[in-house]
């Protein structure tokens, strides 16, 4: 959006560095916040599956050991 504003309107050379500069670091900030956010979706996953395996596990055992 900068970038169209910037045509119409002559600007500096430095200014338009200025944008591109601003846009670069703001997708690397989203990007960043992306992977974060995905990383912790697949941990509380990964723990999800945990808990049900060791339930599983735990039901075997105490039918195991009524006997």
């Amino acid at each position: 959006m900068l970038d169209e504003i910037a045509e119409k309107v002559s600007v500096s050379r430095q200014t338009r560095l200025f944008i591109a500069d601003a846009r670069t670091s703001a997708l690397k900030m989203i990007n960043r916040e992306i992977k974060r956010n995905t990383m912790q979706q697949f941990r509380t996953l990964s723990i999800r599956f945990t808990n049900r395996r060791q339930r599983r596990i735990n039901r075997q055992q105490r039918r195991l050991s009524s006997y």
